[in-house]
């Protein structure tokens, strides 16, 4: 009885890893495919737009214009309308790129 216990516990967590894994790969392959947008904004601002609410909710739009310098602003404005579009075209992902910094983050549309 014990065995078949274990053999069932098994059987489950293989389950989820393969289904797990599936996701990641599916994943894996929507942020390669995605759109690399390079910009003159710091690295450290792009790590906060992804710890924001979207930029494409009013409410996330407001808050990251709040964080922002006033030279960033225009930057944002522009952003939020090239995630609208890549978003309206079926893209999952796009890259945000600082040529600033030489750093490359994803962020979810």
């Amino acid at each position: 009885r014990a065995k078949n216990l274990n053999r069932s516990k098994h059987k489950q967590k293989l389950v989820v890893t393969d289904r797990a894994a599936s996701s990641v790969a599916r994943t894996i392959n929507e942020v390669k495919s995605a759109p690399v947008l390079a910009m003159d904004l710091g690295a450290e601002l792009l790590r906060r737009l992804g710890g924001e609410p979207s930029i494409l909710t009013d409410a996330g739009f407001k808050r990251v214009m709040e964080l922002c310098s006033a030279h960033q602003r225009a930057f944002i404005v522009e952003l939020r309308a090239y995630l609208e579009r890549y978003r309206r075209e079926g893209c999952a992902y796009v890259w945000l790129y600082s040529a600033k910094d030489d750093h490359a983050t994803t962020y979810k549309l």
